[in-house]
């Protein structure tokens, strides 16, 4: 309703002149006169008045037909003879062909054998009164009310015709709304011709600003000729899929409005499916704040109507703090599963163990065996849904213990070489005292 409200006050000025321009039931054809009573007021309209001249050449009418001009607004300023009275009633635009009305306007007359008389043309829009005009000029001037053939009447139900684009009328409907009639034939609503470019295919059928022109003749040739806008306007607001939209997303994730919006449509009934791009926010969205957010998302289309959303976002972080721990050692012969891992965490103090469930993550089961160190995050879930996270690093190296584990007969074999030696040297000797 607003939509029409400015439109219509846009046009009230479109509205005034056309009232006046095409509702006035007297055409500009001349078909009589009548004398006005000298002691009458007298209302608005065209009059022939005579004035005074001091011969029959009218010499002196230059100087009369300008003091009556300086009363009257809109005079004729030349007077009428049988040559020159078409191009002098065409110069204030009317027109005769009326025999007696040409000897009133042309008739140059001597009533009382001194003066002769000229007629000039006035027009006045406002009442007025013959009596008080006499008394500035002599009152045997005479005045005559010219009367005009009446027109046929278009009657229109509006002046100007707004449209709701969605309801689509058709150039019959808009003609339906106009009725002639005529004082001498009556109804003249069937002899209406019409002219307009108002669309008249689905494809041309567009919001914007067109015109149709009525035109009715009636049996005596006189013609009336109505002009009027026509506007076609969308006071339709693009709809949404949703009135509040409500988003939740762990903070610190990559996000565009693409993503945010991607279940959320918006059609209007002329723009079709207006995309994420043209929709306003009241305010930007802060990535970066753990506050909820009411933020207004708004749309408007090509005819300026508008429509929106309420849209509740909040950032949740969920990322407990992260806690270092001791680098754990091992070699590349001695590759442990994610449970031993966890275990020597538990066993170097490092993690308590009273956890529920854990998920470790690294890429240390892809090189067992191979020398290097490797980053772990280890995530442990506790009782009441408490989490924590440990970061260590896991070093592995080569294993050089091994040769050194290995026990070391050397020393044995030369104490035993020796005591061997020692022994039979002993014997010998016994032997050899026994001997000799």
């Amino acid at each position: 309703m607003k939509k029409i409200l400015s439109i219509v006050l846009a046009l009230t000025s479109i509205l005034i002149i056309s009232l006046n321009n095409v509702k006035a039931r007297e055409s500009n054809i001349i078909i009589g006169f009548q004398e006005v009573e000298k002691e009458n007021s007298v209302g608005p309209g065209y009059y022939a008045i005579k004035i005074d001249n001091r011969d029959e050449n009218c010499a002196d009418f230059d100087q009369a037909a300008k003091f009556i001009w300086d009363i009257f607004d809109g005079n004729t300023m030349e007077r009428f003879t049988k040559e020159n009275y078409n191009d002098v009633l065409d110069s204030i635009g009317l027109t005769t062909s009326d025999q007696d009305v040409i000897e009133m306007l042309c008739a140059v007359e001597n009533p009382e054998e001194l003066r002769w008389t000229c007629v000039i043309v006035i027009y006045t829009a406002n009442s007025w009164s013959y009596a008080d005009f006499n008394e500035a000029l002599p009152d045997h001037h005479g005045a005559y009310k010219l009367l005009f053939a009446e027109l046929p009447d278009i009657d229109v139900s509006d002046e100007v015709h707004i449209l709701d684009y969605d309801k689509h009328f058709t150039l019959d409907d808009i003609k339906a709304r106009y009725s002639a009639s005529d004082n001498y034939d009556k109804d003249l609503t069937s002899q209406i011709k019409f002219e307009s470019n108002f669309p008249t295919t689905e494809e041309d059928y567009k919001i914007g600003e067109y015109y149709i022109t009525a035109t009715v003749t009636d049996s005596s040739g006189n013609t009336t000729s109505v002009t009027n806008k026509i506007y076609i306007v969308d006071i339709a607001v693009p709809k949404f899929n949703v009135e509040v939209l409500s988003k939740e997303y762990e903070y610190g994730q990559d996000l565009t409005l693409e993503d945010i919006f991607s279940e959320v449509t918006c059609i209007d009934n002329y723009d079709g499916e207006i995309p994420v791009s043209n929709w306003q926010l009241s305010k930007d969205i802060d990535f970066s704040s753990l506050k909820e957010q009411n933020i207004t998302v708004t749309v408007t289309d090509s005819s300026d109507n508008s429509s929106s959303f309420e849209l509740n976002i909040i950032f949740k972080d969920v990322d407990a703090p992260v806690i270092s721990v001791d680098a754990i050692e091992l070699s590349t012969n001695n590759p442990l599963t994610e449970d031993e891992l966890v275990n020597v965490l538990v066993k170097t103090k490092n993690i308590p163990n009273n956890y529920l469930s854990y998920k470790l993550t690294t890429d240390y089961f892809d090189y067992q065996t191979e020398i290097g160190i490797h980053d772990a995050t280890l995530e442990l879930e506790y009782e009441n849904d408490v989490k924590k996270t440990y970061k260590f690093k896991i070093n592995v190296t080569e294993d050089k213990n091994v040769e050194e584990d290995k026990p070391n007969y050397i020393p044995y074999i030369i104490g035993g070489v020796v005591g061997t030696l020692v022994i039979v040297g002993v014997v010998a000797i016994i032997l050899k005292r026994r001997l000799y």
